[in-house]
């Protein structure tokens, strides 16, 4: 009995440790890690902090000043020019003689009317005392009263013309150009000089504004009194404020665009006409508005828009209403409140409570420290 149960036991030793050793050694790594739950791999996320800003929507246009006012001051009488004092640049102030034409064949063209008109006065008279004393004919005092009429008109003209021979400025402005000189003969219309505006508190300064032209598509968005900052190639890193205070009733079939006219404030004499700029004619603006990367916005197939933001490790969904957009960022008037960290790349695969990762963001290069030169 000991004989035959020997090799028994032995060999149900030998087929236990053969089990186990195939057992053990014959199933994949891959099958127990399929026996075991995975942990959810994070997605890698870029972020950036909604900040609390102004912002503002605006149309940028191009365009130059022009003077405000421009006069060509022409001669209404014909004669030689007497006196011609200004010249190009110089102030002049609202009444003060510009040009004066010589007055004598005038002045003598007024005296002799004024004595054919005292003539016809007297002989009026005469008549008047014919007719109540004598009867005499009624034509007679129609004759006499029109012969009077006349000559008091014609002295009445000469004395307009007497005045029209001395020029004054209708304004306060600043001579810009002279197409004569004193001695030049002189005929009705011709132009003597021009004369541009002067600012009312700086008489020694041109009042200006700032013609440039709104496309049509944006004309609906501007209106008169709407505020503009404009910057000129001759003054570079300068502002200049000013106010949108006329558009002009038509649009240019050419262009498609509309000119509109910019009130420019120049008391200190640094602006000129023909200055060419860049005017942005501002639309609307927010001076505390919670602004993120317009990148971040996604829109759901119903059209409303949302964007993620990290919550510890998670990503969370926020429906958000966006205000006025401007350089690649947009105003969030609902949905967010400012300091959020919201996701503006890898955001368009997540889902609510997805694990995200936060890639950290690149270093500035930092700047090397100037070697002094000997």
């Amino acid at each position: 009995m000991n004989i035959i149960r020997r090799p028994l036991f032995r060999g149900a030793i030998g087929l236990y440790l053969t089990v186990g050793f195939f057992g053990f050694f014959g199933c994949s790594p891959d099958a127990q890690d399929a026996e075991m739950p995975r942990a959810p791999k994070a997605a890698l996320v870029a972020v950036r902090e909604a900040k609390r800003a102004p912002i503002r929507d605006w149309i940028e246009i191009s365009g130059s000043t022009a003077p405000r006012r421009r006069l060509s001051v022409t001669s209404q009488v014909e004669g030689v020019l007497q006196a011609f004092p200004f010249r190009e640049g110089d102030p002049v102030s609202k009444g003060d003689v510009l040009a004066r034409i010589d007055p004598a064949k005038i002045q003598a063209d007024v005296r002799e009317l004024e004595a054919r008109t005292e003539f016809a006065r007297l002989d009026l008279e005469r008549t008047e005392a014919l007719i109540a004393s004598e009867g005499a004919p009624r034509e007679l005092l129609d004759k006499a009263r029109t012969e009077y009429r006349t000559w008091k008109a014609k002295g009445a003209k000469a004395q307009a013309t007497l005045e029209d021979a001395t020029i004054r400025a209708p304004f306060s402005g600043i001579v810009s150009a002279r197409f004569v000189e004193a001695g030049d003969v002189v005929s009705p219309k011709v132009k003597l000089m021009e004369l541009l505006e002067a600012e009312p508190d700086a008489p020694r300064s041109i009042a200006l504004h700032f013609i440039a032209f709104v496309p049509e598509r944006r004309i609906g968005a501007i209106h008169v009194g709407g505020r503009a900052d404009i910057t000129l190639n001759a003054h570079p890193g300068k502002t200049f404020s000013g106010n949108l205070t006329r558009i002009y009733p038509e649009v240019d079939p050419k262009t498609r665009s509309i000119a509109v006219e910019i009130t420019l404030r120049n008391p200190a004499r640094r602006l000129r006409p023909g200055l060419s700029g860049i005017a942005q004619i501002i639309i609307r603006e927010k001076k505390d508005a919670v602004l993120v990367p317009l990148e971040s916005l996604l829109t759901r197939p119903d059209g409303r828009e949302l964007c993620f933001i990290v919550k510890g490790d998670h990503a969370e969904a926020r429906p958000v209403k966006r205000g006025i957009e401007s350089a690649g960022l947009v105003e969030i008037v609902e949905g967010l409140s400012g300091g959020e960290q919201v996701i503006v790349r890898g955001q368009h695969r997540l889902k609510e409570g997805a694990l995200v990762q936060v890639q950290p963001s690149p270093e500035k290069p930092r700047k090397k420290k100037e070697e002094a030169t000997p």
